[in-house]
Protein backbone atom coordinates (compact mmCIF):
# COMPACT_ATOMS: atom_id res chain seq x y z
CA UNK A 1 0.00 0.00 0.00
CA UNK A 2 2.68 2.68 -0.42
CA UNK A 3 2.83 5.56 -3.07
CA UNK A 4 4.49 5.10 -6.04
CA UNK A 5 4.84 8.80 -6.47
CA UNK A 6 3.95 11.64 -4.23
CA UNK A 7 3.31 14.93 -5.65
CA UNK A 8 2.97 18.08 -3.84
CA UNK A 9 0.94 21.53 -4.31
CA UNK A 10 0.38 24.66 -2.62
CA UNK A 11 -2.90 24.09 -1.97
CA UNK A 12 -5.60 22.10 -2.76
CA UNK A 13 -8.19 23.27 -5.19
CA UNK A 14 -11.72 23.42 -3.83
CA UNK A 15 -15.12 23.44 -5.63
CA UNK A 16 -17.66 26.71 -5.32
CA UNK A 17 -19.31 24.07 -2.56
CA UNK A 18 -15.99 23.77 -0.59
CA UNK A 19 -15.05 20.32 -1.20
CA UNK A 20 -11.95 18.79 -3.44
CA UNK A 21 -11.90 19.28 -6.88
CA UNK A 22 -10.28 16.11 -8.24
CA UNK A 23 -10.56 17.72 -11.79
CA UNK A 24 -8.16 20.24 -10.99
CA UNK A 25 -5.21 18.04 -9.09
CA UNK A 26 -2.13 18.00 -11.41
CA UNK A 27 -2.06 13.99 -12.92
CA UNK A 28 0.92 12.61 -10.90
CA UNK A 29 3.76 11.58 -13.16
CA UNK A 30 6.09 8.32 -12.66
CA UNK A 31 10.16 8.49 -13.95
CA UNK A 32 12.55 5.83 -12.98
CA UNK A 33 14.65 6.90 -9.88
CA UNK A 34 17.13 10.02 -10.86
CA UNK A 35 19.97 8.38 -9.15
CA UNK A 36 21.20 5.75 -11.67
CA UNK A 37 22.64 2.98 -9.21
CA UNK A 38 24.62 0.00 -11.13
CA UNK A 39 24.79 -3.15 -9.64
CA UNK A 40 27.55 -3.89 -7.16
CA UNK A 41 27.85 -7.69 -6.76
CA UNK A 42 27.63 -10.72 -9.16
CA UNK A 43 23.79 -11.14 -8.78
CA UNK A 44 23.09 -7.62 -9.43
CA UNK A 45 24.83 -7.94 -12.42
CA UNK A 46 23.48 -10.70 -13.32
CA UNK A 47 19.96 -9.88 -12.57
CA UNK A 48 20.35 -6.53 -14.56
CA UNK A 49 21.55 -8.46 -17.72
CA UNK A 50 18.44 -10.70 -17.96
CA UNK A 51 16.36 -7.40 -16.86
CA UNK A 52 17.59 -5.80 -19.96
CA UNK A 53 18.09 -8.44 -22.36
CA UNK A 54 14.42 -9.50 -21.71
CA UNK A 55 13.06 -6.03 -21.48
CA UNK A 56 14.97 -4.95 -24.75
CA UNK A 57 16.96 -2.04 -23.00
CA UNK A 58 20.48 -1.31 -23.02
CA UNK A 59 21.07 -0.25 -18.76
CA UNK A 60 19.19 -1.45 -15.70
CA UNK A 61 18.82 1.08 -12.44
CA UNK A 62 18.89 -1.69 -10.18
CA UNK A 63 16.15 0.21 -8.45
CA UNK A 64 13.61 0.43 -11.10
CA UNK A 65 10.86 -2.06 -10.88
CA UNK A 66 10.54 -4.46 -13.64
CA UNK A 67 6.76 -3.63 -14.18
CA UNK A 68 7.30 -0.16 -14.48
CA UNK A 69 9.65 -0.56 -17.52
CA UNK A 70 7.03 -3.08 -19.09
CA UNK A 71 7.54 -5.84 -17.56
CA UNK A 72 4.71 -8.34 -17.07
CA UNK A 73 3.97 -11.87 -15.77
CA UNK A 74 4.75 -13.30 -19.23
CA UNK A 75 7.99 -11.67 -19.44
CA UNK A 76 8.39 -12.48 -15.68
CA UNK A 77 8.82 -16.17 -16.58
CA UNK A 78 11.84 -15.07 -19.10
CA UNK A 79 13.43 -13.96 -16.48
CA UNK A 80 13.30 -16.56 -13.97
CA UNK A 81 13.41 -19.17 -16.71
CA UNK A 82 17.29 -16.97 -17.57
CA UNK A 83 17.99 -16.76 -13.84
CA UNK A 84 17.71 -20.59 -13.24
CA UNK A 85 19.73 -21.30 -16.09
CA UNK A 86 22.31 -19.44 -15.19
CA UNK A 87 22.29 -21.05 -11.28
CA UNK A 88 19.78 -18.47 -9.30
CA UNK A 89 16.86 -20.31 -7.44
CA UNK A 90 14.48 -18.01 -8.65
CA UNK A 91 10.36 -17.60 -8.80
CA UNK A 92 7.61 -16.08 -10.68
CA UNK A 93 6.34 -15.02 -7.36
CA UNK A 94 10.08 -13.52 -6.33
CA UNK A 95 9.73 -11.00 -9.11
CA UNK A 96 6.21 -9.72 -8.53
CA UNK A 97 7.31 -9.16 -4.23
CA UNK A 98 10.79 -7.56 -4.80
CA UNK A 99 9.99 -5.73 -8.30
CA UNK A 100 13.55 -4.37 -8.69
CA UNK A 101 17.53 -6.06 -9.43
CA UNK A 102 18.69 -5.11 -6.18
CA UNK A 103 15.72 -5.94 -4.08
CA UNK A 104 15.82 -9.18 -5.65
CA UNK A 105 19.06 -9.85 -5.44
CA UNK A 106 19.23 -9.79 -2.30
CA UNK A 107 16.61 -12.54 -1.74
CA UNK A 108 17.75 -15.17 -3.99
CA UNK A 109 20.59 -17.67 -3.26
CA UNK A 110 23.25 -19.54 -5.82
CA UNK A 111 23.79 -22.82 -6.66
CA UNK A 112 26.39 -24.60 -8.27
CA UNK A 113 24.76 -25.97 -10.65
CA UNK A 114 20.79 -25.25 -11.20
CA UNK A 115 19.62 -28.29 -12.58
CA UNK A 116 15.80 -28.63 -11.41
CA UNK A 117 15.47 -32.09 -9.80
CA UNK A 118 11.66 -33.15 -10.10
CA UNK A 119 9.77 -34.81 -7.52
CA UNK A 120 10.10 -38.69 -7.00
CA UNK A 121 6.33 -38.85 -8.10
CA UNK A 122 7.02 -37.11 -11.26
CA UNK A 123 6.52 -39.59 -13.89
CA UNK A 124 6.58 -38.08 -17.63
CA UNK A 125 4.68 -40.57 -19.55
CA UNK A 126 1.58 -42.35 -19.02
CA UNK A 127 -2.12 -41.72 -18.18
CA UNK A 128 -3.32 -38.11 -17.45
CA UNK A 129 -6.55 -36.42 -16.57
CA UNK A 130 -7.28 -33.29 -19.27
CA UNK A 131 -7.09 -29.99 -18.27
CA UNK A 132 -9.81 -27.57 -17.80
CA UNK A 133 -8.67 -25.62 -20.59
CA UNK A 134 -8.99 -28.91 -22.28
CA UNK A 135 -12.65 -29.53 -21.29
CA UNK A 136 -14.01 -26.78 -21.98
CA UNK A 137 -12.18 -27.34 -25.90
CA UNK A 138 -13.72 -30.45 -25.89
CA UNK A 139 -17.71 -28.74 -25.01
CA UNK A 140 -17.28 -26.38 -28.51
CA UNK A 141 -19.89 -27.58 -31.11
CA UNK A 142 -17.88 -28.32 -33.99
CA UNK A 143 -14.67 -30.09 -34.68
CA UNK A 144 -11.67 -29.55 -32.27
CA UNK A 145 -8.78 -31.59 -34.24
CA UNK A 146 -7.33 -29.07 -35.92
CA UNK A 147 -7.62 -26.27 -33.11
CA UNK A 148 -3.97 -25.42 -33.38
CA UNK A 149 -1.39 -22.73 -33.20
CA UNK A 150 1.57 -22.44 -36.20
CA UNK A 151 4.83 -21.01 -36.59
CA UNK A 152 6.93 -20.63 -39.78
CA UNK A 153 10.31 -20.35 -39.01
CA UNK A 154 13.58 -19.62 -41.62
CA UNK A 155 16.38 -21.84 -41.99
CA UNK A 156 19.71 -20.23 -41.18
CA UNK A 157 21.44 -19.32 -44.43
CA UNK A 158 24.00 -20.62 -46.48
CA UNK A 159 23.45 -23.54 -45.36
CA UNK A 160 22.60 -26.64 -47.33
CA UNK A 161 19.33 -27.98 -44.63
CA UNK A 162 17.92 -31.52 -46.41
CA UNK A 163 15.14 -33.09 -44.70
CA UNK A 164 17.26 -35.72 -43.29
CA UNK A 165 17.99 -33.06 -40.85
CA UNK A 166 14.94 -31.57 -40.21
CA UNK A 167 13.71 -35.76 -39.18
CA UNK A 168 16.99 -35.69 -36.76
CA UNK A 169 15.91 -32.32 -35.00
CA UNK A 170 12.05 -33.23 -34.82
CA UNK A 171 12.89 -36.67 -33.29
CA UNK A 172 15.28 -34.82 -31.02
CA UNK A 173 12.64 -32.59 -30.44
CA UNK A 174 9.64 -34.75 -29.83
CA UNK A 175 11.37 -37.32 -28.16
CA UNK A 176 12.47 -34.32 -24.97
CA UNK A 177 9.42 -32.51 -24.73
CA UNK A 178 6.87 -35.21 -24.65
CA UNK A 179 3.64 -33.66 -24.38
CA UNK A 180 4.43 -33.28 -28.10
CA UNK A 181 3.14 -36.57 -28.66
CA UNK A 182 -0.24 -36.40 -26.27
CA UNK A 183 -2.79 -38.98 -27.34
CA UNK A 184 -6.10 -38.52 -26.81
CA UNK A 185 -8.16 -41.74 -25.54
CA UNK A 186 -11.94 -42.55 -25.58
CA UNK A 187 -13.55 -44.70 -24.03
CA UNK A 188 -17.08 -46.01 -22.69
CA UNK A 189 -17.15 -43.80 -19.11
CA UNK A 190 -14.75 -40.33 -20.88
CA UNK A 191 -11.94 -39.69 -22.27
CA UNK A 192 -8.24 -39.17 -21.13
CA UNK A 193 -5.10 -38.47 -22.49
CA UNK A 194 -1.89 -40.74 -22.44
CA UNK A 195 1.52 -40.08 -22.84
CA UNK A 196 4.07 -42.96 -24.59
CA UNK A 197 7.50 -43.67 -23.48
CA UNK A 198 9.94 -42.08 -26.17
CA UNK A 199 11.32 -45.64 -27.24
CA UNK A 200 7.56 -46.67 -27.88
CA UNK A 201 6.98 -47.39 -31.77
CA UNK A 202 3.84 -44.64 -31.53
CA UNK A 203 4.17 -42.34 -34.74
CA UNK A 204 5.48 -38.86 -32.73
CA UNK A 205 4.86 -36.32 -35.61
CA UNK A 206 4.02 -35.82 -39.55
CA UNK A 207 6.49 -34.08 -41.53
CA UNK A 208 5.35 -32.87 -45.24
CA UNK A 209 8.02 -31.38 -47.73
CA UNK A 210 7.35 -29.62 -50.32
CA UNK A 211 9.71 -26.86 -52.78
CA UNK A 212 7.43 -23.83 -51.46
CA UNK A 213 5.09 -22.92 -48.52
CA UNK A 214 1.72 -22.07 -49.85
CA UNK A 215 -2.17 -22.32 -48.65
CA UNK A 216 -2.82 -25.46 -49.86
CA UNK A 217 0.89 -27.43 -48.54
CA UNK A 218 0.06 -25.32 -45.21
CA UNK A 219 -3.71 -27.28 -45.17
CA UNK A 220 -2.58 -30.74 -46.35
CA UNK A 221 0.07 -30.64 -43.79
CA UNK A 222 -2.47 -29.02 -41.02
CA UNK A 223 -4.95 -32.11 -42.35
CA UNK A 224 -2.12 -34.49 -40.51
CA UNK A 225 -2.74 -33.47 -37.09
CA UNK A 226 -4.89 -36.52 -35.02
CA UNK A 227 -5.00 -35.93 -31.43
CA UNK A 228 -6.26 -39.36 -30.71
CA UNK A 229 -2.75 -40.73 -32.44
CA UNK A 230 -1.09 -38.55 -30.59
CA UNK A 231 0.11 -36.34 -33.62
CA UNK A 232 -0.16 -33.33 -32.40
CA UNK A 233 2.93 -31.91 -34.29
CA UNK A 234 2.69 -31.80 -38.09
CA UNK A 235 5.87 -29.85 -39.87
CA UNK A 236 5.89 -28.93 -43.96
CA UNK A 237 9.48 -28.21 -45.08
CA UNK A 238 9.98 -26.29 -47.80
CA UNK A 239 13.41 -27.06 -49.55
CA UNK A 240 13.63 -24.30 -51.92
CA UNK A 241 12.84 -21.32 -49.45
CA UNK A 242 14.61 -22.87 -46.58
CA UNK A 243 10.85 -22.47 -44.47
CA UNK A 244 9.84 -24.69 -41.92
CA UNK A 245 6.30 -24.84 -40.67
CA UNK A 246 5.69 -26.23 -37.67
CA UNK A 247 1.58 -26.98 -36.69
CA UNK A 248 0.81 -27.89 -33.28
CA UNK A 249 -2.28 -28.95 -31.62
CA UNK A 250 -3.56 -26.68 -28.81
CA UNK A 251 -3.01 -29.63 -26.66
CA UNK A 252 0.65 -29.29 -26.44
CA UNK A 253 1.67 -25.64 -27.28
CA UNK A 254 0.93 -22.25 -25.86
CA UNK A 255 2.78 -18.66 -25.98
CA UNK A 256 5.93 -19.72 -23.16
CA UNK A 257 5.86 -23.01 -24.84
CA UNK A 258 6.80 -21.91 -28.44
CA UNK A 259 9.95 -19.67 -26.43
CA UNK A 260 11.49 -22.87 -24.94
CA UNK A 261 10.29 -24.56 -28.59
CA UNK A 262 11.76 -22.58 -31.00
CA UNK A 263 15.12 -22.08 -27.96
CA UNK A 264 15.28 -26.01 -28.12
CA UNK A 265 15.13 -26.01 -31.75
CA UNK A 266 18.07 -23.86 -32.46
CA UNK A 267 20.03 -25.45 -30.28
CA UNK A 268 19.15 -28.86 -31.94
CA UNK A 269 20.46 -27.47 -35.06
CA UNK A 270 23.23 -26.02 -33.62
CA UNK A 271 24.40 -29.13 -32.23
CA UNK A 272 23.56 -31.22 -35.46
CA UNK A 273 25.12 -28.76 -38.03
CA UNK A 274 28.54 -29.08 -35.87
CA UNK A 275 28.41 -32.78 -35.79
CA UNK A 276 27.72 -32.65 -32.01
CA UNK A 277 25.15 -35.12 -30.57
CA UNK A 278 21.59 -33.42 -29.75
CA UNK A 279 21.44 -31.89 -25.62
CA UNK A 280 18.77 -29.80 -24.69
CA UNK A 281 18.54 -28.34 -21.65
CA UNK A 282 15.99 -30.09 -18.87
CA UNK A 283 12.44 -29.41 -18.80
CA UNK A 284 11.33 -29.34 -15.44
CA UNK A 285 7.86 -30.34 -14.51
CA UNK A 286 6.54 -32.38 -16.63
CA UNK A 287 3.08 -31.71 -18.02
CA UNK A 288 1.68 -35.45 -16.51
CA UNK A 289 2.84 -34.06 -13.54
CA UNK A 290 1.24 -30.86 -13.88
CA UNK A 291 -1.85 -31.69 -14.95
CA UNK A 292 -2.29 -34.52 -12.33
CA UNK A 293 -1.70 -31.97 -9.57
CA UNK A 294 -4.16 -29.44 -10.83
CA UNK A 295 -6.90 -32.52 -11.13
CA UNK A 296 -6.09 -33.22 -7.63
CA UNK A 297 -6.19 -29.96 -6.65
CA UNK A 298 -9.67 -29.13 -8.13
CA UNK A 299 -11.21 -32.18 -6.93
CA UNK A 300 -10.49 -30.92 -3.17
CA UNK A 301 -11.88 -27.70 -4.06
CA UNK A 302 -15.53 -26.32 -2.72
CA UNK A 303 -18.10 -25.92 -5.28
CA UNK A 304 -18.23 -22.61 -7.04
CA UNK A 305 -21.44 -20.51 -6.03
CA UNK A 306 -23.45 -19.02 -8.91
CA UNK A 307 -24.84 -15.95 -9.25
CA UNK A 308 -28.97 -15.66 -8.92
CA UNK A 309 -28.84 -14.20 -11.75
CA UNK A 310 -27.20 -14.17 -15.30
CA UNK A 311 -27.17 -10.77 -17.32
CA UNK A 312 -28.41 -11.59 -20.61
CA UNK A 313 -25.88 -11.69 -23.63
CA UNK A 314 -25.71 -8.51 -25.42
CA UNK A 315 -25.49 -9.85 -28.41
CA UNK A 316 -26.86 -12.83 -30.11
CA UNK A 317 -24.81 -16.16 -30.34
CA UNK A 318 -22.76 -16.49 -32.82
CA UNK A 319 -24.58 -19.28 -36.19
CA UNK A 320 -22.14 -21.58 -37.22
CA UNK A 321 -23.41 -21.70 -40.41
CA UNK A 322 -22.76 -18.00 -41.68
CA UNK A 323 -20.98 -16.42 -38.41
CA UNK A 324 -16.99 -17.89 -40.01
CA UNK A 325 -13.65 -16.71 -40.28
CA UNK A 326 -14.37 -16.86 -44.02
CA UNK A 327 -17.16 -13.92 -43.30
CA UNK A 328 -15.22 -12.05 -40.49
CA UNK A 329 -14.44 -8.32 -41.05
CA UNK A 330 -10.82 -7.11 -39.71
CA UNK A 331 -9.52 -3.97 -39.01
CA UNK A 332 -5.70 -3.30 -38.12
CA UNK A 333 -4.03 -0.20 -36.81
CA UNK A 334 -0.67 0.75 -36.17
CA UNK A 335 0.47 2.79 -33.35
CA UNK A 336 2.96 5.94 -33.76
CA UNK A 337 5.79 5.84 -31.17
CA UNK A 338 4.67 8.40 -28.89
CA UNK A 339 0.95 6.66 -28.21
CA UNK A 340 2.85 3.49 -28.37
CA UNK A 341 5.19 4.93 -25.09
CA UNK A 342 2.29 6.21 -23.84
CA UNK A 343 0.44 3.67 -23.37
CA UNK A 344 2.77 0.78 -22.60
CA UNK A 345 4.06 3.22 -19.95
CA UNK A 346 2.52 6.90 -19.20
CA UNK A 347 -1.56 5.26 -18.62
CA UNK A 348 -0.67 1.95 -17.11
CA UNK A 349 1.47 4.19 -14.38
CA UNK A 350 -1.16 6.53 -13.98
CA UNK A 351 -4.02 4.37 -13.17
CA UNK A 352 -2.01 1.88 -11.63
CA UNK A 353 -2.72 -0.66 -13.78
CA UNK A 354 -1.49 -3.18 -16.41
CA UNK A 355 -1.07 -2.85 -20.62
CA UNK A 356 -3.77 -5.89 -19.64
CA UNK A 357 -6.10 -4.14 -18.00
CA UNK A 358 -6.35 -0.76 -20.35
CA UNK A 359 -6.78 -2.67 -23.54
CA UNK A 360 -9.82 -4.71 -21.98
CA UNK A 361 -11.10 -1.33 -20.02
CA UNK A 362 -10.78 0.14 -24.13
CA UNK A 363 -12.62 -2.98 -25.53
CA UNK A 364 -15.61 -2.77 -23.10
CA UNK A 365 -15.87 1.10 -23.51
CA UNK A 366 -15.63 0.24 -27.35
CA UNK A 367 -18.51 -2.58 -27.36
CA UNK A 368 -20.74 -0.74 -24.86
CA UNK A 369 -20.88 2.42 -27.20
CA UNK A 370 -21.51 0.22 -29.84
CA UNK A 371 -24.49 -1.55 -28.36
CA UNK A 372 -25.89 0.86 -26.31
CA UNK A 373 -23.88 4.30 -25.63
CA UNK A 374 -26.50 5.69 -23.38
CA UNK A 375 -27.58 3.04 -20.52
CA UNK A 376 -25.65 0.82 -19.00
CA UNK A 377 -24.42 -2.25 -19.92
CA UNK A 378 -23.21 -5.61 -18.96
CA UNK A 379 -20.59 -8.12 -20.93
CA UNK A 380 -19.16 -10.92 -19.62
CA UNK A 381 -15.64 -11.46 -20.92
CA UNK A 382 -13.26 -14.46 -20.75
CA UNK A 383 -10.12 -13.58 -19.55
CA UNK A 384 -7.00 -15.87 -19.93
CA UNK A 385 -4.13 -16.12 -18.16
CA UNK A 386 -0.62 -18.29 -19.13
CA UNK A 387 -1.68 -20.58 -16.10
CA UNK A 388 1.61 -21.20 -14.76
CA UNK A 389 1.56 -21.30 -11.32
CA UNK A 390 4.28 -22.99 -8.98
CA UNK A 391 2.61 -22.10 -6.13
CA UNK A 392 0.45 -24.89 -6.72
CA UNK A 393 3.00 -27.53 -5.08
CA UNK A 394 6.56 -27.82 -4.04
CA UNK A 395 9.33 -28.08 -6.36
CA UNK A 396 7.60 -27.50 -9.20
CA UNK A 397 9.29 -25.98 -12.05
CA UNK A 398 7.12 -24.87 -15.30
CA UNK A 399 9.42 -22.60 -16.89
CA UNK A 400 10.87 -24.85 -19.92
CA UNK A 401 7.75 -27.30 -19.51
CA UNK A 402 6.10 -27.42 -22.88
CA UNK A 403 2.32 -27.82 -23.28
CA UNK A 404 -1.35 -26.02 -22.89
CA UNK A 405 -1.22 -24.00 -19.56
CA UNK A 406 -3.75 -21.59 -20.56
CA UNK A 407 -6.26 -20.86 -17.81
CA UNK A 408 -9.76 -18.76 -18.50
CA UNK A 409 -12.66 -16.57 -16.47
CA UNK A 410 -15.47 -14.95 -16.80
CA UNK A 411 -15.39 -11.56 -15.58
CA UNK A 412 -18.55 -8.91 -15.81
CA UNK A 413 -18.01 -5.72 -16.12
CA UNK A 414 -21.13 -2.58 -16.30
CA UNK A 415 -21.09 0.51 -17.46
CA UNK A 416 -22.08 3.87 -19.29
CA UNK A 417 -19.53 4.78 -21.88
CA UNK A 418 -19.06 8.15 -21.68
CA UNK A 419 -19.71 10.37 -24.64
CA UNK A 420 -17.32 10.06 -28.11
CA UNK A 421 -15.92 13.20 -27.85
CA UNK A 422 -14.93 12.24 -23.92
CA UNK A 423 -12.80 9.46 -25.04
CA UNK A 424 -11.04 11.30 -27.86
CA UNK A 425 -10.28 14.43 -26.00
CA UNK A 426 -9.59 12.79 -22.45
CA UNK A 427 -11.94 14.32 -20.72
CA UNK A 428 -12.03 13.57 -17.35
CA UNK A 429 -14.73 11.34 -17.21
CA UNK A 430 -12.96 9.32 -19.23
CA UNK A 431 -10.56 8.74 -16.50
CA UNK A 432 -13.41 8.17 -13.78
CA UNK A 433 -14.98 5.42 -16.03
CA UNK A 434 -11.69 3.82 -16.33
CA UNK A 435 -10.65 4.06 -12.38
CA UNK A 436 -14.53 2.28 -12.26
CA UNK A 437 -14.27 -0.21 -14.60
CA UNK A 438 -10.41 -1.37 -13.00
CA UNK A 439 -12.41 -1.61 -9.53
CA UNK A 440 -14.77 -3.93 -11.25
CA UNK A 441 -11.84 -6.24 -12.85
CA UNK A 442 -10.32 -6.36 -9.08
CA UNK A 443 -13.32 -7.52 -7.59
CA UNK A 444 -13.40 -10.81 -7.20
CA UNK A 445 -16.90 -12.22 -9.22
CA UNK A 446 -17.98 -15.75 -10.48
CA UNK A 447 -15.15 -18.16 -11.80
CA UNK A 448 -15.29 -20.93 -13.69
Amino acid sequence: MLPTTITIIDTLPLTPNGKLDTTQLPTPTTTPTTNHRDPTTPTEELLATIYAQVLGRDHINIDDSFFDLGGDSILSMQVVARARAAGLTCHPRDIFTHHTVARLAHTLTTTATHTPTPPAEDIPTGDLPPTPIMKWLATLDGPTDQFNQTLILNAPTNTDITTTDITTILDALTTHHLALTMATITTTTGWHLHIPHPTSNTPRYHLHTTETLTPDTITTTRNHLNPTTGTLLTANWATTTGQLALIIHHHAIDAISWRTLIEDLNTAWTHHHNGHPITLPPTGTSFRHWATLLHTHNQKQPPTPQPDTTPPPPLPPPNPTTDTYTTAGHHSTTLDTTTTTTLLHHTTTAFHTSLHDILLIAYTLTTTQLLNPHTPTTLTIDIETHGRNEELAPHLDLTRTIGWFTTKHPTTLTTTPPPHHHITTGHHTLGTTIKNLKQQLHTPTTTT
